[in-house]
């Protein structure tokens, strides 16, 4: 019991001592600084019962910057090793930060102290109090496990260096509601080791938004996961939504919601950046980085004050993964003015209706259906019409697609395409290919059941993932459904070379055969010409792997030859045997039985 009113005693101490400038380290020692007021002299009295402090009045640090030189350059006051701790009152906290920002405008190296930190407080509620114009953080939560923060105003100019809201780090399961935050830098800051972070209904600005970091500087390895930041507002801030971390750190930053969010002219309202860096510090590139995923924007709705509302601008080497964006409309403040959204290395899918749209990589699913489409319709058709037809055929292709994306997208000023309106091109003159030549096909409804069935199950991808670029998909198909009326008719029609001709078939024209033998014609003024028709069925043994022999049946073909009178009457001259039944054979070799 001793011991309590002790701890009770030194908080009342310490709050006292605040207006002179002083601050302790610990509540274990005294301080020792001539400016320190006993309250105990003045007829304080601890009820033995409870941890709490409470401030009615203001509390004005010295803004004369000679009488921190002999106390805590790094804290104004400090509260540590208290569980159950209850800070509230309607009073005011005045760090007269503005000869401290002068210094560090001028100074980047200048230490400047944190107005009111808790370190390793379990259990701590902070409520009521308005904080202003601190040095540096305004309050600053380190070690902590079960920490409640309502109701507090905090203000600061928006041109104060580094003078966050908030602070957090290495803490668990802190709750943040119902506070006004608006400073010169982050209004809520999550550092490193921290977890289990909710914050509602917290309106924000001017300042740099609420961020979860910055992670990984100097190389450290730090860890961030369940942050919940749910019906917050911000108003003209420079960052809404925004995770910040740097090059060369390790660790992750992992299950982070932003959700009923709302915006009103901010900069960037949504951010994530893996490569953020400091003024004053020399980013070199490096691979290593902390890796940030399932990431969820949801409900986030206002305006923006730059054309670039969305930006994920992650690792080349650690990706961002898992990324979630759903129901975001995000407009420009600007009367007339566009909003646009842009995705570095980020892998994720969009659901619902959003704006601006977005062109997140949705990796493994994308590419499994992409490479499905080309292994079932690319492979069979370079195999039967060459690698030159289809070749040209995928190249326009995407060069359709990509002319439709960029009508579509005209407002985003770029065109994202890829190979994917390349490979519907495929499919589209698969389509035609099929509906041209129909009446050679042995097996319609297979061919048929099992081209739509893949055209189906791309094109639904691209529905049910609205981030994939459907106006290029769609581009893509109508192009090669048109030119494959052209590049990939059979025979029968012409327009293609000798080499894939089926037997029974001139190049020029499909020519009916005579199953009764030879038509001559005899004109005397023009020459003689003579039509060979037949019309038999010739047997030719064929190997198959498992060494079975199989009839293949063909068609007789129709030459054209030269007749000669001969004594009893008109002969016709015909390719002989042997010159047929090599071209059998050389069909047969090139597996283009129809």
């Amino acid at each position: 019991m001793q011991e309590l009113i002790r701890k009770i005693l030194s908080l009342l101490i310490l709050m006292s001592m605040a207006r002179w400038g002083s601050s302790m380290e610990s509540f274990e020692v005294l301080p020792s600084n001539n400016n320190a007021v006993n309250v105990i002299q003045n007829g304080a009295v601890g009820d033995g019962e409870t941890d709490d402090s409470q401030v009615e009045g203001n509390i004005v640090a010295s803004a004369d910057i000679k009488e921190w030189e002999n106390g805590d350059m790094e804290n104004w006051i400090v509260f540590s090793n208290v569980n159950g701790l209850i800070f509230t009152g309607n009073g005011q906290i005045d760090g007269e930060g503005q000869t401290w920002w002068e210094q560090t405008n001028s100074n980047d190296d200048k230490t400047a102290p944190t107005a009111l930190a808790f370190f390793n407080c379990n259990n701590l509620q902070l409520s009521g109090l308005t904080h202003i114009n601190s040095p540096k953080n305004h309050i600053s939560i380190s070690h902590c496990n079960g920490v409640t923060i309502s109701n507090l105003h905090i203000t600061a100019p928006d041109s104060s260096p580094n003078t966050d809201g908030i602070d957090i780090s290495n803490s668990l399961f802190v709750n943040i509601h119902d506070c006004y935050i608006g400073t010169g830098d982050d209004c809520v800051a999550i550092g490193g080791d921290s977890s289990n972070i909710t914050i509602s209904r917290v309106s924000c600005g001017p300042g740099h938004g609420i961020s979860v970091g910055s992670l990984g500087a100097n190389g450290n390895t730090d860890t961030v996961e369940d942050i919940h930041v749910r019906d917050c507002s911000f108003h003209g801030t420079t960052n809404g939504a925004r995770i910040k971390t740097w090059q060369g750190g390790s660790g992750y930053a992992r299950k982070i919601f932003f959700e009923g969010i709302t915006l009103d002219a901010v900069a960037n309202p949504i951010i994530i950046d893996q490569y953020y860096c400091n003024k004053g510090h020399d980013c070199k590139n490096q691979t290593q980085a902390v890796a940030v995923s399932d990431v969820t924007y949801r409900g986030v709705r206002g305006t923006s004050s730059s054309e670039e509302a969305i930006q994920f601008s992650c690792s080349e080497s650690v990706a961002c993964t898992n990324i979630l964006v759903n129901d975001i409309q995000i407009t420009s403040s600007v009367p007339g003015g566009i909003t646009r959204s842009s995705c570095l290395n980020a892998k994720g899918m969009v659901s619902g209706r959003s704006y601006p749209p977005m062109e997140i990589d949705f990796g493994v699913f994308h590419l499994l259906a992409n490479m499905l489409c080309l292994m079932l319709t690319g492979m069979r058709l370079e195999e039967e019409f060459g690698f030159l037809r289809i070749g040209v055929l995928y190249f326009v292709s995407g060069c359709g697609g990509g002319l439709l994306s960029c009508l579509h997208s005209r407002t985003k000023n770029r065109v994202t395409v890829g190979a994917s309106g390349a490979l519907f091109g495929l499919l589209g003159s698969s389509l035609s290919e099929l509906i041209t030549n129909w009446t050679i096909y042995s097996s319609k409804c297979s061919s048929l059941c099992g081209l739509m069935m893949t055209i189906i199950m791309n094109m639904c991808i691209g529905m049910l993932i609205p981030g994939v670029d459907q106006s290029a998909h769609y581009g893509g198909f109508f192009t090669g459904l048109l030119l494959g009326f052209i590049l990939l008719m059979r025979p029968q029609f012409g327009y293609i070379s000798r080499r894939y001709m089926a037997i029974g078939y001139d190049v020029k024209k499909k020519i009916p055969n005579d199953s009764k033998g030879k038509r001559c014609h005899d004109d005397h003024s023009e020459g003689k010409h003579c039509h060979d028709n037949l019309s038999r069925q010739r047997e030719a043994p064929r190997r198959q792997p498992d060494g079975n022999e199989e009839t293949a049946e063909w068609l007789g073909t129709g030459k054209r030859g030269h007749a000669a009178r001969r004594g009893h009457g008109r002969q016709c001259t015909d390719r002989s045997r042997d010159v047929l039944l090599l071209e059998i054979e050389r069909v047969c070799a090139r597996r283009e039985l129809i």
